[in-house]
């Protein structure tokens, strides 16, 4: 399958040196909390993964339905997985699913105890709709740090290719395992010492902390950033501006088929489009054939156009 739906990324002949790398990514204050929202999300899974069974040792189940019980969030999250990224792809800002995930995280885990808060004794139908809710949850979270990572990546500066994507990819499965250590490792010393319900406000308050992170950088940072646009190569040659659409829609420098915003007088955009070759006739080109001699006095294109003019 991954053979038929993936498009092809030809090898190009350049030799290019590479100026990716992990360290420049978590630069980013976009990536940087797209990484914690998956070191967050995996460290909740392990959380259960090491403390679900002893806590559902009160009801005495089966082994088969116990074995079900772990399959309700991961069950949850293959089926919701793709209505998520649906959606950050088309409708809404992945950080806003992060938020969402992290809410919904928050509640899972609340239920799952439940909290220490909530004046009621563990019951199995809660614990479902806690393991239910999380899995919704982490789909959110999983699915919105990929996209968003490597989009913010993009935007600031990184290359639209295979070497960004692997580099995305290796970041998010790294952080993952991170996670995954951390943990189930942190989960056991607190079931130890403070019991379920209290060892899950852990996991509830490292997710409101990234849920506020990424709220606050979703109202206060993606406002200053111009927002990503793809002129395509025809468009971007062909189509010259004039100078009050290009002081409107902003100047664009086109690289490698992606647009890229350029920080430039007005006035320099006007010079560029009246002396490039599709403006040869233009107020700044006719002004160098004003002599009777001109600097290309005795081309074949300067003699057309003096006998045109005359």
């Amino acid at each position: 399958m991954t053979i038929f739906i993936l498009p092809v990324h030809p090898t190009s002949s350049e030799t290019t040196q590479s100026t990716v790398g992990v360290t420049k990514a978590l630069r980013i204050p976009g990536v940087l909390i797209a990484t914690s929202s998956i070191i967050a999300t995996s460290m909740s899974i392990g959380f259960l993964q090491a403390t679900l069974e002893p806590h559902l040792r009160q009801f005495n189940l089966s082994p088969i339905v116990l074995g079900l019980m772990f399959v309700i969030n991961g069950g949850t999250y293959a089926i919701t997985a793709p209505a998520w990224g649906w959606l950050c792809d088309k409708h809404s800002h992945p950080k806003v699913a992060t938020v969402a995930g992290c809410i919904l995280v928050v509640v899972g885990f609340c239920l799952v105890g439940p909290a220490p808060f909530i004046p009621c004794s563990t019951t199995l139908w809660m614990t479902i709709c806690g393991l239910v809710v999380h899995g919704l949850g982490m789909a959110a979270q999983l699915v919105a740090s990929f996209t968003d990572a490597l989009r913010t990546s993009i935007q600031y500066g990184f290359s639209n290719n295979l070497e960004t994507y692997g580099l995305i990819s290796g970041l998010w499965t790294s952080t993952f395992a991170l996670g995954a250590f951390i943990g189930p490792s942190v989960a056991g010393i607190l079931l130890d010492n403070i019991g379920f319900r209290n060892a899950t406000m852990f996991i509830v308050f490292l997710h409101m902390l990234v849920g506020v992170m990424a709220a606050v950088f979703l109202s206060v940072c993606t406002q200053r950033h111009k927002q990503y646009t793809e002129i395509s190569a025809t468009e971007h040659l062909r189509i010259p501006l004039t100078d009050s659409e290009r002081s409107r829609s902003g100047s664009h420098r086109h690289v490698r088929g992606q647009g890229v915003p350029i920080d430039r007088p007005s006035g320099m955009n006007s010079l560029i489009v009246c002396n490039s070759y599709s403006n040869r006739a233009g107020a700044w080109s006719r002004a160098s054939y004003s002599g009777r001699y001109s600097h290309s006095y005795g081309s074949i294109e300067t003699k057309r156009y003096l006998e045109l003019t005359t």
